[in-house]
């Protein structure tokens, strides 16, 4: 009935978007990542694959949810909203040679995503090929993703 309505379509788009906690200017190409093409051990090449993270209300979403790299190839994993993410990879689906890898190039802590374009530079120079699994948890239930070295 309100849809019939002429110009009520956009208001409830943008109701929509409103109620489900969507926020437009949260958008990839909005959101400033200049700050993380620097890292603490280096600088990362800007051509890193790039994993994002974002949510709305009690949902936390990772885009891609799986992606593959090889052996060396950088990967950037940003915040693209304002909540603060943690992001950890799960040990249980790690075997020993890629958990001493993590610890040893002080990738397995990582520190907090606090604001909106921060990120973490993770280097697989070396690594051992196979599934790194990895949770991401904000306000909600944690997401999983999956890193693939080949």
């Amino acid at each position: 009935m309100l849809s019939s309505i002429p110009g009520n379509s956009l208001g409830l788009v943008v109701l929509a978007f409103w109620l489900l906690g969507c926020e437009i200017k949260n958008t990839p190409e909005n959101v400033d990542i200049s700050e993380c093409y620097a890292s603490q051990r280096g600088t990362v090449s800007q051509s890193a694959k790039i994993v994002r993270l974002s949510g709305g209300r009690d949902q936390e979403h990772i885009l891609p949810v799986q992606i593959e790299l090889f052996a060396g190839e950088p990967l950037r994993i940003v915040s693209l909203d304002h909540r603060v993410h943690s992001v950890s990879f799960v040990k249980e689906f790690l075997s020993f040679e890629m958990e001493k890898f993590l610890s040893t190039t002080e990738q397995l802590v990582l520190p907090p995503l606090l604001v909106q374009g921060s990120c973490l530079n993770l280097d697989f120079t070396d690594a051992p090929s196979g599934e790194y699994v990895f949770l991401s948890q904000s306000h909600g239930q944690p997401v999983f993703g999956k890193i693939i070295i080949r």
